[in-house]
């Protein structure tokens, strides 16, 4: 827009501003025109006022009374988008502090307005260029900001208000913590630039520094006190304005740049953006590892029930019997031929008290041990995995009475004090036995071990069952066959029992497996989330003079908000990824040292990473809505 020469630029009338909205005037009845070309001081004693007219002028703060005209357009009248937009056009900012981001370089930092206004790409290079060259800058343009002087800094600071190309400059306190050289070398830039058109409103305590300006304004209690009489302004024409593009283009440019800013904020605080990753990735590991170890323990389980148990079946007759003569020897053979079957016994248990075992015999007192009695086929040391010589086994086949044979348990041994080989007997009751063989199988680890027939033979009180080995994973279908191979007309005379179905088993193991370690994996991932919002809130905290200097030079709350999103969301990408390589590399340590196959569920794995993109983003939100609600006419004071 374009006005007359005599048309102010700047125009408050009767513009008042409360403390805290309710408190004491701040600012009382301000009438005050600015117009273009104008290099004007304002001064006066500490708490006049000063800096909040400075504020309400540039669009920092707000007026409770009065009427404030920018160029002719009613400030009130505009929505808060349009203020933060008008303010980054038109106003450049110099603070007594630079509000340097120190881990950037000068040209990165200059850049700052250009990212708030979303100024075409392909325009920044020149801007900023002339911007450098403009304030004498511009051969430290890659230079950390961290490493300049204090003259250094503030120079770099009008560069970073000139990026614009803004009609005002304001200024509070630009040469405070400078020494008089600089202040000197400060207020001959400022001259430089007013002479070439820039509106200049600068804030100082220094009479000297006050009286190089065209016009001085005293502030005192919230009052304009005096005004000196107006000198000649340089002629200037109306502002640029530029063309601002179409709405497409800046929310591309919006949206690449706070990309570009949270990258940069990540890199800023390398130290600080690691942890956060790392506490995501530890979170993300173990949500992704719980599906994958739990489906592998659960396989792992499976193929241990497997080879410990072969899915062993027993069968019982429901029909009371106190002899060995519950199944005849067809019955046996019937069961060992179903298909499935691969090997079947009988196994006659005699109680202890009824087996009477001892060591030399009956008449010897304290001989007796508490050993239970097993009768059994060659089938059975297949079936219960017995183990002995080959050749004893079938020794057990013998029907014949004279069968005075055993094979005793490890434990039963011990009670026993007996071991194998020639002249090695037992007694039960009255009748020796020659001991064959020791054996350390747990199935009959307290027992002896004799021939079925030398049970039969004994006539003593057995319960007899049948035991059969099946090929893995066939023990349900064999359960199902073998009542209606004893007896097809009654098959529910006969209880089977044995290994659960191996399927259902696993899938329990893993159901519960993973469930628990879910449960574990959900409240790290909670703790992830709160750890990752704590840290990007003191974050905030920790930028708020960066935060403060977006939003002066044209971002609006939403815009800064959203960097952290952003910046939540770039972290839980970053984490999750690492924490999916970290639940692979811990699956597979897990299963080596356990010797076991690992299994990976890549669902879960796809669905961790989307996970972790989420918690990041949900740890972002409060640090977001913090960093929205900072009033940058506070923030930018340091």
């Amino acid at each position: 827009m374009t006005t007359t020469e005599s048309a102010p630029l700047l125009s408050l009338r009767g513009v008042g501003r409360r403390y805290n909205r309710t408190g004491a005037w701040a600012l009382t009845r301000i009438d005050l025109d600015i117009y273009r070309g104008d290099f004007i001081a304002i001064t006066g004693p500490s708490g006049a006022g000063k800096s909040t007219l400075l504020n309400v002028l540039a669009l920092l703060d707000s007026y409770d009374v009065g009427e404030y005209q920018l160029d002719g357009q009613d400030i009130r009248a505009l929505p808060r988008r349009k203020r933060d937009t008008l303010r980054g056009e038109t106003f450049g900012f110099v603070f007594q502090h630079s509000n340097a981001i120190d881990n950037r370089t000068v040209i990165k930092n200059v850049e700052v307005p250009l990212v708030s206004t979303a100024a075409p790409f392909e325009e920044r290079a020149t801007r900023i260029g002339e911007a450098l060259t403009q304030a004498n800058i511009i051969h430290k343009g890659s230079q950390r900001v961290s490493l300049l002087s204090g003259g250094e800094r503030q120079r770099m600071a009008i560069a970073r208000a000139l990026t614009t190309k803004p009609a005002v400059l304001f200024l509070d306190e630009p040469t405070g913590n400078l020494d008089s050289a600089n202040s000197a070398a400060i207020m001959d830039l400022l001259d430089e630039l007013n002479a070439s058109g820039t509106t200049i409103v600068l804030v100082t305590h220094d009479a000297a520094l006050a009286a190089r300006a065209r016009r001085q304004i005293t502030v005192n209690d919230g009052v304009i006190a005096e005004i000196s009489a107006d000198a000649t302004r340089p002629a200037v024409t109306g502002h640029e304005t530029r063309a601002r593009g179409d709405d497409h283009r800046r929310w591309w440019r919006r949206t690449v740049d706070a990309v570009c800013e949270a990258a940069w904020s990540l890199w800023d605080n390398r130290t600080r953006s690691a942890i956060e990753i790392l506490t995501t990735a530890v979170a993300i590991c173990g949500l992704a590892a719980s599906v994958s170890l739990g489906l592998t323990a659960s396989n792992q389980v499976d193929q241990l029930i497997s080879a410990a148990s072969q899915n062993m079946v027993t069968v019982a007759t429901q029909q009371p019997t106190g002899t060995a003569e519950a199944f005849s020897d067809d019955a046996l053979q019937r069961v060992a031929r179903l298909d499935g079957i691969v090997a079947a016994g009988r196994h006659d248990r005699v109680a202890a008290s009824d087996a009477d075992i001892s060591r030399f015999g009956a008449n010897v007192p304290g001989d007796t041990a508490s050993v239970e009695l097993v009768g059994a086929t060659a089938g059975t040391f297949q079936a219960l995995r017995i183990s002995s010589p080959p050749i004893v086994a079938g020794l057990f086949e013998s029907k014949g009475p004279g069968q005075n044979i055993a094979v005793v348990g490890a434990a039963a041994a011990r009670s026993l004090h007996v071991g194998s080989g020639p002249g090695q007997t037992i007694f039960v009751g009255n009748h020796a036995f020659d001991v064959l063989a020791i054996t350390s199988s747990a199935s009959v680890a307290n027992s002896v071990v004799v021939p079925h027939a030398a049970i039969v033979s004994l006539r003593l009180p057995a319960k007899q069952t049948l035991v059969a080995r099946t090929a893995p994973g066939r023990s349900a279908v064999v359960s199902d066959a073998v009542p209606l191979a004893l007896d097809p007309g009654n098959p529910g005379a006969f209880t089977v029992t044995g290994a659960a179905n191996l399927g259902q088993l696993r899938g329990d193991v893993s159901s519960s497996f993973q469930w628990l370690l879910l449960l574990l994996s959900s409240v790290l991932l909670a703790a992830a989330i709160i750890a990752t919002s704590a840290i990007m809130s003191s974050a905030v905290i920790q930028r708020r003079a960066e935060i403060g200097l977006r939003m002066a030079t044209g971002a609006s709350p939403s815009s800064v908000g959203s960097l952290f999103v952003v910046e939540g969301g770039v972290l839980g990408a970053v984490g999750s990824v690492l924490g999916v390589f970290l639940a692979v590399g811990t699956v597979l340590l897990v299963s080596m040292a356990r010797g076991w196959t690992p299994y990976f569920d890549f669902v879960s794995l796809v669905g961790a990473l989307v996970i972790g993109v989420v918690a990041g983003l949900l740890a972002s939100i409060i640090p977001s809505v913090r960093a929205s609600r900072i009033q940058p006419a506070i923030a930018v004071r340091g």
